[in-house]
């Protein structure tokens, strides 16, 4: 599934989804140097419940 970066940090990436879905992703080394704009493939072993629950957390 495709996503666009809203916003990162070194560690981490809020993401929106293609299906409209926000979740945020621990980043690796490699995908820590995209920028906020930028298209990133998300794969459904990258996120989970939990952490949609984390973001749900990081809202309230």
């Amino acid at each position: 599934m495709k996503g666009k970066i809203i916003e990162n940090s070194s560690s981490e990436a809020l993401i929106i989804l293609e299906d409209c879905t926000l979740c945020l992703l621990p980043l690796n080394k490699t995908s820590s140097f995209k920028k906020c704009g930028d298209s990133i493939n998300v794969y459904s072993t990258n996120y989970s419940s939990s952490s949609k629950q984390r973001l749900t957390d990081f809202y309230l």
